[in-house]
């Protein structure tokens, strides 16, 4: 009359339940005698074994059920199992209230039990769920003996979150009669996970709601439990994970553990020096490593160093939030605690993440100038400045102007040169000659920061603002007190804005120089000074040296900024510009459009990008296609805020139409731009960059031509071939020539058309 018949009925399979029949065979696989399935909770270890006894039953084999309990003892697991089997199909003699009642030591129904399954024309199953739950000693010794003498046609399947004290199966696991299923052998691929889903969950939010889950079967369930009640947002997923953990996973967690715990959880990713300073734990890792509730919820992580381990991500937040609602004060002292120790450690975007989950803006703004502030970008990456500014709050920003410029330099960098300039303004510029050392680091702060609203906003006109700027560089760059890579930054600066406007034996003086001053203390300035050697060579005609230099620059980029990956387009689409002047361009050269290398990227790429995706457009789909290209490009500019770009572009289109024939349309987009008419604004290399001077001269060049005027397109053809000798760009000089070629032909001018073709 006691009997909990929900103990013996196997489960039905949850809804929307994912087949998994490789799992499903190494769970009974044939010829092994037990299985053990040991994970934690929300591993799906009932679901499992559930259909090992459903696809036992399709066989036609018998396939018992039995959940056990805590208040199981010998007796009690001794009626239960007869009643489980006589459930499944096997024939055991009716226990009857005495057999329940009789001595532990001879298990009667038990005795009987084991000679009617070993009576059995078949194999049988025997499916034990929960059996963490047993808690007293009999009870385990008893499964212990079952286990033990169970017949060769019985196969046992035990599931729990942790083996009960008193059963002993290490010899069994070890030997070959037995299978050992994990956490990891039920966590779901991600093969799994999208037919998880049925295929409906588009790639980039299976890969995050993956991520988030890693595998765990709870997780990924209850995600789409909600995606399918319409509310698969993170705070709906968090609130229901939430529930879970505090009803099925801290239960079986003692008061101390969970305590350690969730402290543990406040980390991003935990390692035995790091727990010892923070929490005092001389062997965190190890308590870690012996908590078995969570040992499917421990996972390796990818940052380097021993004994390196991370909580599941969402019983992390799930720590995290618990902590902030329940003991706020705790919550924010170990993350101040945290950060300060990773600062320690030079991880400055953590130790910044941590200070933010503290709230404590005071703390973010001195770890952030203790990193570096602005020089972050110098020796890291702009990737690295841009993440560390985005964790600042606002209030980091009182009384520190040096805080304020690093977040004008992010901005810049990251595209938004609106609010950079915004940024900026904030900060006056101080005087000329700073009195102490403080004032000295201000005004290099200042000065990297106007520099990269000029660098990244494409502001490259030589104006007073700029030369004023240039001034200030140069005395930077000599003054001794300040840290060598600063002074370097000063001098790439500087190599950066002279190879715009042509004065190439200057720049790369200034580059030779940074690059010895970073010495191997910045990939990030050295791959900058090897790209400028490189648009220096290619503007000289040197291509062979143009390509080494790219490929210098690209080696370091991969070895020394893994991380930096907006390098990686630009000096893609550079080298895809080398290959353009040797007529080697292949098929997917466009693949990088203008817009895809917006942001913190050379102002060259863009000019490149453009030019190249064009010239493939051109050639193979023709001039609508190159059009197409440009509208593109020419939004991305405007909304950039890049008007040397916007200006580059506009010439290459209006050049698109003359060659296209349309020059009413080409001569309209020439005014609209207002790109200039006059030889000498043309060739201006104070006003423009080299390449503007190479793109706005050829494009009126084409126009003139186009509408007859062959006396205006040779005059400024003769200017700007003799600009570009002056200068040294051969590129533009041979660029000159080749058009002189084609108006003399236009114009009927045979042997004046051989003459510039020799």
């Amino acid at each position: 009359w006691w009997l909990l018949r929900h103990r013996i009925v196997l489960p039905e399979p949850p809804p929307g339940l994912l087949a998994r029949p490789a799992l499903t065979a190494r769970a009974v696989p044939p010829g092994h005698r037990l299985t053990l399935v040991v994970a934690p909770g929300g591993f799906g270890k009932t679901t499992l074994l559930a259909a090992g006894c459903r696809a036992a039953r399709a066989r036609g084999l018998p396939a018992a059920w039995l959940s056990l309990d805590g208040d199981d003892d010998p007796d009690a697991l001794g009626v239960y199992l007869a009643f489980a089997f006589r459930e499944a199909g096997v024939d055991i003699p009716d226990p009857g209230r005495t057999d329940a009642h009789a001595d532990a030591a001879a298990h009667p129904p038990t005795a009987r039990l084991l000679r009617a399954v070993a009576a059995l024309a078949t194999p049988c199953v025997l499916a034990l769920d929960d059996a963490e739950r047993l808690r007293g000693p009999d009870a385990a010794a008893f499964l212990d003996v079952l286990i033990r003498a169970a017949p060769p046609r019985l196969h046992v399947v035990l599931a729990c979150r942790e083996l009960p004290a008193g059963l002993d199966l290490a010899d069994r696991t070890l030997g070959a009669h037995a299978t050992l299923l994990t956490a990891d052998d039920l966590r779901f691929s991600r093969d799994d996970a999208a037919a998880f889903f049925d295929g409906h969950l588009p790639r980039r939010r299976l890969d995050a709601v993956l991520a988030a889950a890693d595998g765990w079967p709870i997780a990924l369930r209850v995600h789409r439990d909600a995606r399918r009640r319409g509310g698969a947002n993170d705070r709906v997923v968090g609130h229901l994970i939430d529930n879970w953990i505090d009803a099925r996973l801290w239960p079986t967690v003692a008061d101390p553990d969970r305590r350690f715990l969730v402290a543990v959880g406040q980390f991003d990713t935990v390692d035995g020096a790091l727990l010892a300073d923070v929490l005092g734990e001389a062997d965190g890792v190890g308590r870690l490593a012996h908590l078995q509730q969570v040992d499917g919820l421990l996972r390796p992580t990818r940052q380097a160093g021993p004994a390196t381990l991370g909580l599941h991500p969402l019983l992390r937040d799930h720590c995290r939030r618990w902590l902030r609602r329940h003991d706020p004060d705790r919550h924010a002292d170990l993350h101040r605690r945290i950060a300060r120790a990773l600062a320690a450690r030079d991880l400055a975007v953590p130790a910044l993440r941590h200070a933010a989950e503290a709230h404590d803006g005071a703390l973010a703004a001195e770890l952030f100038l203790a990193a570096g502030g602005v020089r972050l970008l110098l020796r890291q990456s702009a990737d690295r400045l841009v993440a560390a500014v985005r964790l600042l709050p606002a209030e980091s920003d009182a009384g520190q102007p040096r805080v304020v410029l690093g977040r004008c330099v992010a901005q810049a960098a990251a595209g938004d040169l609106a609010l950079a300039r915004r940024t900026l303004a904030r900060v006056p510029r101080l005087a000329p000659t700073p009195v102490d050392r403080a004032e000295l680091e201000l005004c290099a702060d200042h000065a990297l920061a106007r520099a990269a609203v000029a660098y990244y906003g494409a502001d490259v006109t030589l104006s007073t603002d700029i030369l004023t700027l240039f001034d200030d560089l140069v005395g930077l760059a000599d003054a001794p007190s300040l840290d060598r890579l600063v002074r370097a930054a000063m001098r790439l600066i500087l190599c950066i804005g002279l190879n715009h406007h042509a004065d190439f034996d200057n720049a790369l003086d200034h580059g030779r120089r940074a690059a010895r001053l970073a010495g191997d203390r910045s990939p990030f300035i050295t791959a900058n000074v090897y790209l400028q050697s490189g648009q220096t060579a290619m503007a000289r005609g040197h291509i062979r040296h143009a390509a080494a230099w790219y490929d210098r620059a690209a080696r370091l980029s991969r070895a020394a900024l893994p991380e930096a990956s907006r390098l990686d387009p630009a000096l893609r689409v550079l080298k895809h510009e080398l290959d353009l002047e040797r007529d080697r361009l292949d098929d997917g050269a466009d693949a990088i459009l203008p817009g895809d290398v917006l942001g913190a990227a050379p102002l060259d790429a863009f000019f490149a990008a453009a030019d190249v995706a064009v010239e493939n457009a051109r050639t193979d789909r023709g001039p609508d296609a190159a059009l197409a290209i440009l509208d593109d490009a020419s939004e991305h500019a405007r909304h950039a805020g890049l008007a040397a770009l916007g200006r580059h572009l506009a010439a290459v289109r209006a050049g698109v139409l003359a060659d296209a024939g349309r020059t009413d349309d080409a001569q309209l987009a020439w005014q609209a731009a207002a790109l200039p008419d006059a030889d000498a604004d043309c060739t201006d290399l104070v006003r423009c960059t080299w390449r503007e001077v190479e793109s706005v001269a050829c494009a009126r060049i084409r126009l003139l031509a186009a509408c007859g005027d062959h006396d205006a397109a040779r005059g400024l053809g003769r200017a700007l071939v003799a600009t570009a000798t002056e200068q040294g760009l051969h590129r533009t000089a041979m660029r000159a020539l080749a058009l002189g070629v084609a108006v003399e032909q236009a114009a009927g001018e045979p042997d004046a058309a051989d003459h510039h073709l020799a």
